[in-house]
């Protein structure tokens, strides 16, 4: 066994699943311990809810969806920054050779891997070392930023079970957002355009000054065909203003009308989060108390997950974890 993945992890680094290049190789270790935070953000909210009616649920495992989904577009934008076009193989790789290793207990697979990635001052004598390093250093503020998510979503749920008016999960956990305008900042209607009731007379020539007669008069016939083509044009012109002036009208009034629903919506998103931080306030101490304890939680599990509990939340071992993971990363679009 010890013979064979001597020789499978030599090949692996001349594939390239680990380099001398001390930036892709801590992005790959970030990489793979953020996908694992994020599986755990998942599977927590969703037992925050369990109990709760379809509705609440459903709220909650979108807040955790959406935090995840962020922090996975993260992943795969720091993987292929570092690795470009070879970045879903190289991760795929990684992650197949590091769980064979964490499972099989490879001390000297786990030193090469500190000391390629910055992390050998001391060097992690045990797996749950080197995850807890990781764990309180790179991923520092993504674990606090998902014990905060858990702490809302907790504070929130005790909150709306005993007041019905609790805003959605969304706008309690959108209260902290500055996105919300400003009266200063509500669109207003345009004024109406200028009429044109004058724009036949406008348009009209001025009359030609009168002249004796020069010479002969044009027929009686050719003069009524010029006056009818006239007052044709005429009409024309009247109908074109006419037209013009109801669309300049028309412009305005929804002009307006968008100002008004725009003026609405805004006053009711303003409404809407001074009533979480009214409710909020109220919470500030359980929430800090709540992060705090879903941060050590976190922590904890993340450390903890060696062996056979690393495929429980990779989804698998060896190049199954791997490819798993390069298909959840990937192919998250």
């Amino acid at each position: 066994m010890k013979t064979w993945r001597m020789t499978f992890c030599v090949s692996l680094i001349a594939c390239g699943a680990l380099s001398a290049n001390r930036p892709e190789n801590q992005a790959l270790v970030e990489s793979y311990f953020r996908y694992l935070l994020g599986q755990q953000i998942s599977v927590q909210a969703s037992g925050l809810a369990a109990g709760a009616p379809a509705a609440i649920q459903a709220q909650v495992n979108q807040a955790a969806e959406q935090w995840t989904g962020e922090l996975m577009n993260r992943v795969r934008t720091s993987l292929e920054q570092q690795l470009k076009e070879d970045a879903r193989s190289k991760f795929s790789i990684f992650v197949a050779t590091y769980t064979m290793a964490e499972k099989d207990g490879d001390i000297a697979y786990l030193g090469n891997l500190a000391r390629d990635t910055g992390l050998s001052s001391p060097t992690p004598k045990t797996y749950t070392e080197f995850h807890d390093k990781v764990t309180t250093g790179w991923l520092k503020s993504d674990v606090d930023s998902g014990a905060a998510l858990l702490g809302e979503i907790q504070t929130w749920m005790d909150v709306q079970a005993g007041n019905p008016e609790t805003p959605p999960l969304s706008a309690w956990l959108g209260r902290h957002s500055r996105m919300v305008a400003t009266p200063t900042t509500v669109a207003k209607a345009e004024p109406p355009r200028p009429t044109r009731r004058n724009a036949l007379r406008n348009a009209e020539a001025a009359p030609a000054e009168f002249q004796g007669d020069e010479g002969e008069k044009p027929a009686a016939f050719d003069t009524f065909a010029q006056a009818r083509q006239e007052r044709r044009q005429r009409a024309l012109e009247e109908a074109q203003a006419g037209m013009e002036q109801v669309a300049a009208e028309r412009d305005a009034a929804e002009r307006e009308y968008a100002a008004k629903k725009t003026a609405a919506a805004q006053a009711e998103a303003e409404a809407i989060k001074r009533q979480a931080d009214k409710l909020a306030a109220a919470e500030t101490e359980a929430l800090e108390q709540r992060k705090d304890s879903w941060s050590n939680k976190l922590k904890g599990v993340l450390s903890a997950t060696v062996g056979a509990a690393t495929g429980a939340f990779s989804g698998g071992i060896g190049t199954e974890a791997g490819t798993r993971l390069a298909d959840a990363i990937f192919n998250s679009d």
